[in-house]
């Protein structure tokens, strides 16, 4: 599959946190704000507040998306298009730094799906797509690490905000009887599901909260 991105010039924070909703109405899959520094924030850390003065957006579409509505729809906004391009489905700008990397968190270790490492227990095949959730960031990590030392059995888990389902495909991997994962992004809950699958896990995918809890 082909992507559209589009990448705007650096306004306000407020001004961006606006049109990044537009976008998202308007068919944009992502949308990712970026600093003065060029630095991206996929999840700031607790307690993390930053404050930038101007933010450059940078949104991601469906190829098929009518690319003249919108360049119209971005001009009409007051905003430049700065950069447009097409991406291929491998292009590792969309899924992140392909890794040969093996992530370890004790009782679970992290891998890319093209990784066979020497030792397949508990060991968690990656593929993120658009989602986030890699391992690698710190809180995702502690995590990881207590799932890799808890005994979950007879247990039941939650993932609320689940991403790429990572955290709950270890709670799974680890023998929790009942896994539900939630997240507001359906590419989230499209990563999550293909990512429990690929793993041979059953993970409860919930649209909401209400779905997610019940039973």
């Amino acid at each position: 599959m082909a992507w559209l991105r589009v990448r705007l010039n650096a306004v306000t924070r407020e001004r961006a946190d606006q049109f990044a909703d537009v976008l998202a109405i308007n068919g944009a899959l992502a949308v990712s704000f970026y600093g003065d520094d060029g630095g991206e924030v996929l999840e700031p850390d607790p307690g993390e507040l930053h404050l930038w003065q101007s933010v450059v957006l940078e949104a991601l579409f469906q190829a098929e998306v009518n690319v003249e509505g919108i360049r119209t729809l971005v001009r009409t906004a007051g905003f430049e298009v700065l950069q447009l391009d097409f991406l291929g489905d491998d292009d590792w700008s969309i899924h992140g730094t392909p890794t040969d990397d093996v992530l370890d968190f004790g009782g679970l270790s992290v891998v890319g799906r093209h990784v066979s490492p020497d030792d397949e227990e508990g060991v968690i095949r990656l593929d993120p797509g658009l989602a986030f959730g890699t391992g690698r960031h710190t809180t995702t990590a502690l995590c990881l690490r207590w799932l890799g030392e808890a005994d979950l059995r007879d247990q039941r888990v939650l993932d609320y905000g689940c991403g790429s389902g990572v955290l709950a495909i270890g709670a799974a991997k680890r023998g929790a009887k009942r896994v539900v994962a939630f997240d507001h992004d359906p590419q989230a809950l499209s990563a999550c599901r293909d990512n429990a699958a690929y793993n041979r896990v059953v993970v409860e995918v919930g649209a909401t909260a209400e779905t997610c809890v019940k039973g």
